[in-house]
């Protein structure tokens, strides 16, 4: 008695489609479309100018990049990571797309869910997976874990460099700003709030204005320590600062807070509006 011909398990789910060809194919295009949105976050976080989100989005994308490395040579722990992240961020984006009237992060939304089935429960996927854990020798898989390694030494550095320039141009501006008190409410210098305060943003000349303090204020007393605060943005080939020191200043006709906004680049600040309150 002839037994019946068993087909391969893979044949009856995904029909007459070679599962490995499928799997590869699946998992480059994941690869590139993931790829691709890292991109696009990165570029972002560099347009918007915010220093910290741009770190962080390089950060996240050298760490995507290494998950799916780990997915290409078949690794299934690497595979398991993703695809939770892709089933809640894709079901946060439908939903919120369709409360809140936004088809295209809708869209978004189907595709992080797309992408989880697959890295999920694909069985081309878990076949290629299969074939590459097989296939891929240890000493590729250490050659190019010491490649992202480098490439993560070096965001490092890069990151730590930024900051240390970030500090010193922290200290420079607030020795700009301490001098800016002692300049224009202590000796009352017209030329140097000339020559440091934008030219834009004048409503009275600096003779007038050194005027306005005297007879408004009267001389200084005493001067408090100054209180800083930052933000800092890329802008082209640099690095833009905006500081603002507040201190409590003692005038002959009553305590005032003194404010001083700053902005530019070191040596070049410039003084962007000088205010005083009870």
């Amino acid at each position: 008695m002839n037994t019946p011909e068993v087909g391969p398990l893979w044949r009856e789910v995904l029909g007459d489609a070679e599962p490995l060809r499928r799997g590869r194919e699946a998992v480059i295009l994941l690869s590139i479309l993931i790829l691709l949105g890292e991109v696009v976050m990165v570029f972002a976080a560099l347009m918007s100018g915010d220093p910290r989100n741009f770190f962080v989005e390089l950060l996240t994308a050298w760490f995507v990049a290494l998950l799916l490395y780990f997915v290409w040579i078949g690794q299934t722990w690497a595979r398991w990571l993703l695809a939770p992240i892709f089933l809640v961020q894709g079901c946060w984006d439908f939903i919120w797309g369709i409360i809140g009237g936004d088809g295209l992060r809708s869209v978004i939304g189907i595709g992080e869910l797309i992408i989880f089935a697959y890295l999920a429960i694909s069985p081309s996927v878990y076949a290629f997976a299969r074939l590459q854990r097989e296939r891929i020798g240890r000493w590729e898989v250490l050659a190019i874990s010491g490649v992202f390694l480098l490439v993560l030494a070096s965001v490092g550095a890069g990151i730590l460099a930024f900051y240390n320039y970030q500090d010193t141009l922290k200290t420079e501006a607030t020795e700009f700003m301490r001098m800016t008190f002692h300049r224009v409410f202590e000796n009352r210098d017209p030329e140097y709030l000339a020559e440091h305060s934008k030219k834009a943003h004048r409503s009275l000349s600096p003779q007038t204005f050194v005027n306005r303090i005297s007879s408004e204020l009267g001389n200084v007393k005493e001067v408090g320590p100054v209180g800083t605060s930052f933000r800092i943005k890329f802008v082209p080939y640099h690095l833009e600062l905006h500081a603002t020191g507040k201190a409590r200043v003692i005038f002959e006709t009553a305590p005032m807070w003194v404010s001083i906004e700053i902005s530019g680049r070191e040596p070049d600040w410039e003084i962007d509006h000088i205010s005083w309150d009870y």
